[in-house]
This record gives structure tokens, sequence and C-alpha cells, in this order.
């Protein structure tokens, strides 16, 4: 019986002994070589990039919209001097008879039946 435990020993002993075999090391693929082998890694970065699109665009709209408040409640430093008016009457009168004009022939057009012309008459 000695010579069993002292074979198991010697046989222990010679085991630790021994040294391990040591694995290559596992080589690391960069991030870039791993698009588009990953489904995981394609979402993440579609979403990631979204987001940070969507983020972009609501701090410009932010930033728009408070530029647009601020220049509301600023003064207006282009405000007119007098008050009297600067167009001349003659103007005025063309103006509004051009107008009349083309209301008078729009109520005749919007009256009658307006079809366009037959070619064949002369």
């Amino acid at each position: 019986m000695n010579s069993i435990t002292s074979i198991s020993k010697d046989s222990t002993a010679s085991a630790r002994k021994a040294p391990k075999k040591q694995l290559p090391p596992v080589p690391r693929e960069r991030l870039t070589h791993q698009v588009q082998r990953s489904p995981y890694l394609d979402w993440l970065i579609i979403l990631g990039v979204s987001v940070s699109i969507a983020l972009v665009l609501v701090g410009v709209g932010v930033s728009v919209y408070l530029g647009t408040g601020a220049r509301l409640s600023a003064p207006s430093s282009n405000t007119p001097r007098s008050t009297k008016a600067a167009f001349s009457a003659a103007v005025l009168q063309q103006t509004l008879a051009d107008s009349d004009a083309r209301a008078a022939e729009a109520a005749a057009l919007s009256k009658s039946y307006s079809a366009p012309k037959d070619p064949s008459l002369p």
C-alpha cells in the first residue's frame, strides 16, 4: 500500500512541475473590421448616428427659436423718422384705376362662360 501512495504522490508532483502549454494570444480585431460582420454593432452605429443627428437638429432649432424671440423683443433700428406719406397722388390714382379695371374684368369673366377658342373658326 505504501508503494501505491508513493506512485500517486510522484505523479502529482511531476504534474505540478510540468510547464503548462501557453495558448497563442487571441488576435484582437479592430472595430472597423467588425462593421458589417456584427449586426449588433451595425444597429448600434445606426442608432448612435441617428440620435446624434437628431440632437444636433434639435439644438439648431432651439437656437433659432431663441434667436427669433430675442430679435422680436429688441427694438427695431429702422423705424421711420417721419410719418409723412412718401408716395405721389398720381401714382396712387393710376394704381387704383388698374385695380378697378382688373376687378371689372374678373367679374365679367366669372359671370360668362369661358372656353378655349375653336381653331377651325376664322
